[in-house]
């Protein structure tokens, strides 16, 4: 019965797609793809989780398309970027001494799954109106998981992935805890259609800066419609008392205002005292600061303990730092290159999903110092982001994509390794309409140079006679 139904719900949104596409039925898959991370990992129709059997859709889809295009550079370019870190994740286990382990394979088949994903939507991405139609449904997807985000908080009940336990994950606690847990005047914390309410902080960290690119670099104007997305994503993203995401978002946000926004000084000035009359508005006149005082504070000094929040300190945090780093400094190579990748992840399905001190791995500095090692957490954990920066520079995305890249690793620093894959998605559907831009603008600038070329030859030629 649940298959039946989880199965009728990925119809629907893949003739919603049809349609929305103009009947286009790859366009429509690509959607269906993205919309899948939007939910948990673990459903499934029969014995393959969907999640799986997309991506070797997916890896088929690109064996057909590098046939069919083979001078496809952007795509190329992706694909050399993919096996560069795949190459160095070999080595790694070269010099971890795990290269025939297990966990070594299982890691490099979940690698080779989520890039067939990542190939397949960026490849078959193939025109500008094909990036903007995915802007254009997920604007509508995000108001109505917003609302129902809201209606969940408000509610403390969370009907769809009840649901979704019930059939696939009857053992999950998650949930109950999260609607039960307070958090500095928070009653309870949302999760959206997710598994998890980090999952759920970071898909909607992404889709803020998602739409952001849209509306500024895109549609170039912002209409009320974006304006109630933007404070529904914000309001969610503060139910979910996911501190690690709003630290991405307010330093993103901060960066591209004084950074890489391009405002002038007048703009930045005028931002500058707006932050400061909200500031003053809310601690004197407001019942928010009242209600929710000690979350907020605790999202500005994250690095102190409060009595009144559970979470990490920094004292915690260096102490978990220091049992991560006992952990490897058994000899040298593993203080180098780690225990091996896929390390973490076994270690909590099979001790409960929790270490005595480190609990659930909440950082990826954590997990990047036990599988990879002190190099291995550069070269190999960050070095993944600096490839996709690398390629996104290489393919003249926005600034926005790059404070997304930036915002995203901030989040995942102080909390873990969430919602990668969905970042990784979505960045790259911002990437390949960049690239489609910069083609445009570049065709449309030989074209004036080739204009002005014939006009004076003309008229050189009038002259002449």
């Amino acid at each position: 019965m649940g298959d039946i139904i989880v199965l009728s719900l990925f119809v629907i949104v893949y003739a919603m797609a049809y349609f929305f596409t103009k009947k286009d039925g790859i366009q429509a898959f690509v959607i269906l793809v993205l919309a899948s991370q939007f939910l948990p990992s673990y459903l499934k129709f029969g014995p393959i989780q969907y999640q799986t059997l997309f991506s070797y859709i997916s890896f088929l889809f690109c064996v057909v398309y590098f046939v069919k295009n083979k001078t496809d550079r952007s795509a190329r370019g992706l694909l050399n970027l993919f096996i560069v870190y795949l190459s160095v994740l070999l080595l790694w286990a070269i010099l971890s001494n795990t290269l025939f382990n297990e966990r070594q394979f299982s890691y490099l088949k979940t690698a080779l799954r989520n890039f067939s994903l990542y190939m397949f939507v960026f490849a078959y991405i193939r025109k500008k109106n094909n990036s903007i139609n995915v802007y254009r449904f997920f604007s509508g997807f995000l108001l109505m998981l917003t609302i129902y985000g809201l209606y969940c908080y408000f509610t403390q009940t969370n009907v769809i992935v009840s649901f979704f336990n019930m059939w696939y994950n009857p053992d999950d606690t998650a949930l109950a805890a999260h609607m039960l847990q307070e958090r500095g005047g928070l009653r309870g914390r949302i999760q959206g259609m997710s598994s998890i309410t980090l999952e759920y902080a970071g898909q909607l960290l992404v889709s803020f800066f998602m739409m952001m690119h849209y509306v500024l670099n895109v549609k170039k104007k912002i209409t009320p419609y974006y304006i109630i997305l933007f404070v529904l994503m914000f309001v969610n993203l503060f139910f979910t008392g996911c501190r690690s995401a709003l630290i991405g978002f307010v330093i993103g946000i901060f960066a591209w205002i004084y950074l890489f926004g391009g405002l002038s000084f007048k703009i930045k000035k005028r931002i500058t005292l707006t932050f400061i009359c909200a500031y003053f508005v809310l601690v004197f006149y407001s019942s928010v600061m009242a209600d929710f005082g000690d979350y907020i504070r605790s999202i500005i000094f994250f690095w102190e303990q409060s009595d009144t929040i559970e979470g990490s300190s920094f004292e915690m945090r260096m102490t978990q730092l220091e049992a991560a780093i006992g952990m490897i400094d058994n000899n040298p190579m593993t203080m180098l290159f780690g225990l091996g990748a896929d390390w973490v992840r076994q270690y909590s399905m099979s001790h409960g999903g929790l270490h005595p001190v480190l609990l659930g791995f909440e950082s990826v500095v954590f997990i990047g110092l036990i599988e990879f090692g002190v190099i291995g957490l550069f070269v190999v954990t960050y070095g993944f982001y600096f490839l996709l920066y690398r390629f996104a520079r290489k393919c003249h995305a926005s600034k926005i994509v790059v404070v997304i890249i930036f915002a995203f690793v901030v989040f995942q620093t102080f909390t873990g390794n969430y919602s990668q894959q969905f970042f990784v998605c979505f960045l790259l559907v911002m990437i390949k309409e960049c690239s489609f831009e910069y083609n445009l603008s570049k065709s449309q600038i030989a074209r004036n140079n080739g204009r002005k070329f014939c006009d004076k030859q003309i008229i050189g030629n009038i002259h002449a006679k």
